[in-house]
């Protein structure tokens, strides 16, 4: 496994080199900053995701952290059906 880590401003020019992209909350950057990462993210199809929420599932209380969003909820667990599927 090979990790690298940017910092403030730093940004890789090709985002399509990694299999996923944890991003921080962003607090050094503006809005479309943070958006234009997303968008890169997307356009290659490279999952991006916040560091807390992938602590959070790691740490296998993503649940619990996402239950007052009842919504946010059911889409995980409905997203995750659909990996487990996938993988069989």
């Amino acid at each position: 496994m090979q990790i690298d880590v940017y910092a403030g401003k730093d940004y890789p020019d090709n985002v399509s080199d990694y299999k996923l992209i944890i991003h921080c909350g962003g607090c050094v950057l503006n809005r479309r900053g943070m958006l234009s990462r997303i968008q890169m993210a997307k356009e290659v199809n490279v999952p991006i995701t916040n560091y807390g929420m992938a602590i959070s599932f790691l740490q296998g209380v993503i649940k619990r952290t996402l239950s007052p969003f009842p919504a946010a909820l059911m889409m995980f667990e409905n997203e995750r059906k659909k990996l487990k599927n996938d993988v069989k």
